[in-house]
């Protein structure tokens, strides 16, 4: 019998694409792969190669770095997977293309979030870090800012960071588009007069990400657009 060395990552693509109510031939559709090889990666045979696995969670609107652990929200879980599929002796041939991607675009993957983490030097990143318990890196430039919060706290506040490429933040970006992070963008953007070539570029290849506290009340959404390298920090407070 052939080996599965995948199977726990196999079974949550299934559960995933069961979530979205789509079938094996119509993901199959959607990431131009054929059926067989959803098949094969729901069975365990084999894991998706870098390019495949970022069709394959904008498809199930799932992070990369869940797909790799096989579970959500375990990181530590995804860099021992990393390091098993490394090591698997029957991984796709273009394993290493896999690992480089996961190097390059490590705001997906957290894999040197501990050697990055700083205390945030300047009030904007200090801001970021206290309202929003992000861990700031280091290599974060800010490019542009601008805020219209009331005495309250209420408002919008819009800042654009670019790095030197080592900046990696501590939580889950997804692959974009999605419409709905966009929409929140542009919305909380509106009252904001943002000269137009400091807005994000969604023709760009991006990544994104919302988070909300105070029962949904507070939102930030954020982009981080990969040809650029730059973070996209939008947030409403009511």
């Amino acid at each position: 019998m052939r080996k599965r060395p995948f199977v726990k990552q196999g079974a949550f693509i299934a559960a995933l694409r069961e979530r979205k109510n789509l079938t094996v031939s119509a993901l199959a559709d959607r990431i131009n792969v054929p059926g067989k090889t959803v098949e094969h990666w729901e069975e365990g045979r084999f894991f998706p190669d870098g390019a495949e696995l970022a069709e394959l969670a904008g498809a199930l609107d799932a992070p990369m770095a869940d797909i790799l652990a096989g579970e959500p929200g375990d990181e530590n879980a995804a860099r021992q997977a990393l390091s098993a599929l490394a090591s698997a002796k029957n991984t796709h041939e273009d394993l290493k293309s896999l690992l480089l991607f996961f190097l390059i675009v490590m705001d997906v993957i957290f894999l040197a979030v501990g050697l990055y983490t700083v205390q945030p030097s300047d009030s904007s990143l200090r801001w970021l870090a206290s309202s929003w318990a992000f861990e700031i890196p280091r290599g974060l430039t800010e490019e542009y800012s601008i805020s219209n919060q009331g005495f309250l706290g209420d408002g919008e506040v819009y800042i654009v960071y670019s790095d030197d490429g080592r900046a990696d933040f501590n939580f889950h970006f997804q692959i974009g588009p999605n419409r709905q992070a966009e929409t929140l963008a542009k919305s909380f953007l509106s009252p904001l007069p943002v000269p137009e070539e400091k807005l994000p570029d969604f023709s760009h290849r991006y990544l994104w990400q919302i988070v909300t506290k105070n029962g949904g009340n507070d939102q930030v959404v954020c982009f981080f657009d990969l040809e650029t390298r730059q973070y996209y920090f939008i947030s409403e407070f009511t």
